[in-house]
């Protein structure tokens, strides 16, 4: 079999020993700021990008040869990240703030669907293209607003292993009934690690270690959440909106648009009927990513009259938080 790749880490314990090592490492030190210059560059300037690979791999260099595989996938995960070698919400909104992308409007169009007529607006952020759905005048306070990342896989190939299609079918239905409100719509896969990645990690979660969808991502060399939301404040300006009634049942998302600027006047829930595939995916989201959702929703041991129930009564909230906050004005 071929060779294993050695890690960064032994690289540089073995560099740090003598006068020679050490000059060599400096130069690779220089040729690594140099790369990541230019990671930026190609990234349409954005520098979060770069720092995040950064961070990732001086995270990742005290781990073994076995471990250490950017591409190739391990059978078993022998080392998973503990909990300090995380960023938090506040280093990743901190770290989003340092963005050099420009998000520009481009254009606006209707968009007609199933759920109401809506109007369609696309931006450009460095090398990603933003899309917002507005409907009726959102400018003023206490705008109702979903944040949603792209989920290919669900939404384009219906697949049923994650509940995302679901809410965002649902954040369509609450600004029809509300009349007003945005979705802004991120392209970040499989919570920013890219489609590709994010079916390496369906196939471990689908083998015989039966991986949850946090333990993949760490057996791929990523962070529990990669995703950032830098072009939000901007888009939500553009709009004229000045505060938002965020839909969702994520703090993460909640703490990170707050430390960019964002004015959280209420988390609105957004809980969904899961099914049986995407059962465990729900329950990881609420076990282990702090997601506010009941276990009535996703725990099989919950009747489908009780888990009915839970939806029903999120729905109500949601509605009920939609009819008593004062309108955009």
């Amino acid at each position: 079999s071929p060779p294993q790749e050695e890690t960064t880490g032994s690289v540089i314990a073995d560099l740090s020993t003598t006068r020679e090592g050490r000059a060599d490492l400096a130069l690779k030190m220089t040729q690594l700021v140099a790369v990541v210059l230019l990671l930026s560059l190609v990234g349409g300037g954005n520098s979060w990008s770069a720092a995040r690979w950064v961070v990732q791999a001086r995270r990742k260099r005290s781990r073994s040869a076995d471990n250490h595989q950017t591409v190739r996938m391990i059978a078993s995960p022998d080392h998973l990240p503990a909990n300090e070698e995380r960023l938090s919400a506040n280093e990743i909104a901190k770290m989003a703030k340092t963005d050099l992308g420009v998000t520009r409007f481009v254009a606006e169009c209707d968009l007609p669907t199933a759920f109401g007529d809506f109007r369609l607006r696309a931006y450009r952020s460095g090398a990603t293209e933003p899309t917002v759905v507005v409907k009726g005048n959102v400018t003023g306070e206490n705008v109702l607003v979903r944040v949603h990342d792209q989920c290919f896989t669900s939404e384009v190939l219906g697949s049923e292993r994650c509940d995302c299609k679901a809410q965002l079918d649902e954040s369509f239905r609450l600004l029809e009934a509300e009349g007003c409100g945005v979705i802004v719509y991120l392209q970040q896969e499989g919570r920013g690690i890219g489609l590709a990645n994010k079916i390496a990690a369906y196939a471990l979660q689908d083998g015989p270690q039966q991986l949850d969808t946090v333990e993949a991502n760490h057996h791929l060399g990523f962070l529990d959440e990669q995703r950032t939301y830098g072009p939000v404040p901007t888009i939500l300006e553009d709009l004229g909106v000045k505060s938002v009634r965020l839909l969702t049942n994520n703090p993460y998302k909640v703490e990170s648009l707050g430390l960019l600027g964002v004015r959280v006047a209420e988390r609105v829930p957004l809980v969904v009927p899961v099914t049986s595939h995407s059962r465990a995916y729900v329950r990881t989201k609420a076990q282990r990513m702090a997601h506010l959702i009941s276990p009535d929703v996703y725990e099989q041991s919950a009747s489908a009259a009780q888990a009915e129930a839970a939806v029903a009564a999120d729905r109500k909230a949601a509605i009920k938080a939609a009819a008593a906050a004062p309108a955009a004005a």
